[in-house]
Protein backbone atom coordinates (compact mmCIF):
# COMPACT_ATOMS: atom_id res chain seq x y z
CA UNK A 1 0.00 0.00 0.00
CA UNK A 2 1.42 3.51 -1.15
CA UNK A 3 0.12 5.22 1.72
CA UNK A 4 1.68 7.75 4.45
CA UNK A 5 -0.05 7.77 8.28
CA UNK A 6 -0.69 10.22 10.45
CA UNK A 7 -0.97 9.14 14.15
CA UNK A 8 -2.28 11.65 16.46
CA UNK A 9 -0.77 10.93 19.52
CA UNK A 10 0.48 14.60 21.56
CA UNK A 11 -2.91 14.80 24.13
CA UNK A 12 -2.47 14.83 27.56
CA UNK A 13 -5.10 11.90 28.13
CA UNK A 14 -6.92 13.65 31.34
CA UNK A 15 -9.48 10.75 31.38
CA UNK A 16 -6.34 8.12 31.64
CA UNK A 17 -5.07 10.15 34.99
CA UNK A 18 -3.16 9.20 36.72
CA UNK A 19 -1.79 6.90 34.19
CA UNK A 20 -0.96 9.71 32.21
CA UNK A 21 0.46 11.75 34.86
CA UNK A 22 3.78 10.09 34.06
CA UNK A 23 3.10 8.23 30.51
CA UNK A 24 2.14 9.83 27.24
CA UNK A 25 -1.44 8.24 26.82
CA UNK A 26 -0.54 6.66 23.41
CA UNK A 27 2.58 4.21 25.44
CA UNK A 28 0.20 3.27 27.98
CA UNK A 29 1.03 -0.59 27.68
CA UNK A 30 -2.00 -2.82 26.48
CA UNK A 31 -1.46 -6.50 27.23
CA UNK A 32 2.23 -5.89 26.93
CA UNK A 33 2.57 -3.13 24.60
CA UNK A 34 2.43 0.13 23.92
CA UNK A 35 -0.83 0.78 22.57
CA UNK A 36 1.31 3.05 19.68
CA UNK A 37 3.42 -0.42 19.32
CA UNK A 38 0.57 -2.31 18.73
CA UNK A 39 -1.46 0.55 15.83
CA UNK A 40 2.54 0.90 14.42
CA UNK A 41 2.39 -3.22 13.75
CA UNK A 42 -0.76 -2.98 12.75
CA UNK A 43 0.46 -0.94 9.81
CA UNK A 44 3.31 -2.10 8.95
CA UNK A 45 1.08 -5.89 8.30
CA UNK A 46 -0.42 -3.67 5.65
CA UNK A 47 3.12 -2.61 4.36
CA UNK A 48 2.68 0.92 5.57
CA UNK A 49 6.48 1.75 7.21
CA UNK A 50 6.33 5.63 6.76
CA UNK A 51 4.52 6.85 10.00
CA UNK A 52 4.29 10.15 11.41
CA UNK A 53 3.31 10.65 15.11
CA UNK A 54 2.41 14.52 16.35
CA UNK A 55 3.93 14.82 20.06
CA UNK A 56 3.63 16.99 22.88
CA UNK A 57 3.11 15.55 26.44
CA UNK A 58 5.97 13.53 27.56
CA UNK A 59 7.29 13.27 24.32
CA UNK A 60 10.45 11.74 24.94
CA UNK A 61 9.27 8.95 26.37
CA UNK A 62 7.89 7.75 22.35
CA UNK A 63 11.29 9.31 21.07
CA UNK A 64 13.20 7.01 23.30
CA UNK A 65 10.87 3.99 22.60
CA UNK A 66 10.89 4.32 18.43
CA UNK A 67 13.85 6.02 17.71
CA UNK A 68 14.01 6.80 13.68
CA UNK A 69 11.62 4.29 13.62
CA UNK A 70 8.89 7.14 13.03
CA UNK A 71 9.02 10.80 11.87
CA UNK A 72 7.93 13.01 14.32
CA UNK A 73 5.96 16.61 14.57
CA UNK A 74 6.48 17.85 17.27
CA UNK A 75 4.03 20.73 18.54
CA UNK A 76 5.13 22.59 21.42
CA UNK A 77 2.04 24.02 21.49
CA UNK A 78 -1.34 21.37 20.62
CA UNK A 79 -2.66 22.57 17.35
CA UNK A 80 -5.76 20.60 17.43
CA UNK A 81 -6.51 18.06 15.03
CA UNK A 82 -6.78 20.27 11.67
CA UNK A 83 -3.88 21.92 13.06
CA UNK A 84 -2.01 19.07 12.85
CA UNK A 85 -3.11 18.25 9.69
CA UNK A 86 -2.85 21.45 8.05
CA UNK A 87 0.89 21.18 9.25
CA UNK A 88 1.67 17.88 8.14
CA UNK A 89 -0.01 17.96 4.58
CA UNK A 90 3.23 18.79 2.88
CA UNK A 91 4.73 15.27 4.01
CA UNK A 92 1.42 13.44 3.74
CA UNK A 93 0.71 14.02 0.41
CA UNK A 94 -2.76 13.75 -1.70
CA UNK A 95 -4.06 10.00 -0.13
CA UNK A 96 -2.92 9.09 3.52
CA UNK A 97 -4.53 7.82 6.84
CA UNK A 98 -4.96 9.54 9.62
CA UNK A 99 -5.45 7.32 13.18
CA UNK A 100 -5.40 7.99 16.75
CA UNK A 101 -2.64 7.11 18.83
CA UNK A 102 -4.91 5.69 21.62
CA UNK A 103 -7.76 3.35 19.12
CA UNK A 104 -6.88 -0.09 18.44
CA UNK A 105 -9.10 -2.07 15.53
CA UNK A 106 -8.59 -4.73 13.93
CA UNK A 107 -10.70 -4.31 11.00
CA UNK A 108 -9.49 -4.70 7.16
CA UNK A 109 -7.50 -1.67 6.03
CA UNK A 110 -6.92 -2.83 2.77
CA UNK A 111 -10.41 -2.93 1.92
CA UNK A 112 -10.88 0.80 3.30
CA UNK A 113 -8.33 1.97 1.00
CA UNK A 114 -9.64 -0.11 -1.95
CA UNK A 115 -12.58 1.25 -1.73
CA UNK A 116 -11.67 4.91 -1.55
CA UNK A 117 -9.63 4.62 -4.66
CA UNK A 118 -12.23 2.45 -6.54
CA UNK A 119 -14.68 5.54 -5.42
CA UNK A 120 -12.18 7.89 -6.13
CA UNK A 121 -13.68 10.12 -3.25
CA UNK A 122 -11.95 12.91 -1.57
CA UNK A 123 -12.21 11.70 1.72
CA UNK A 124 -13.17 8.20 3.31
CA UNK A 125 -13.67 7.92 6.79
CA UNK A 126 -13.77 5.03 8.90
CA UNK A 127 -15.24 5.58 12.82
CA UNK A 128 -15.76 2.38 14.85
CA UNK A 129 -16.57 -0.35 11.85
CA UNK A 130 -16.92 -2.69 14.24
CA UNK A 131 -20.11 -0.94 15.55
CA UNK A 132 -23.40 -1.96 13.68
CA UNK A 133 -25.69 0.34 15.74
Amino acid sequence: MNFRCLILAAGRGERLRPLTDSCPKPMVEIAGKPCLQRIVEYLEGYGITEVMVNLHWLYPQILEYFGNRLIYLYEPELLGTAGTVHRALPWMGKSFILMNGDTLSNFDLGDIVRSHLHYKKPITAVINPENNH
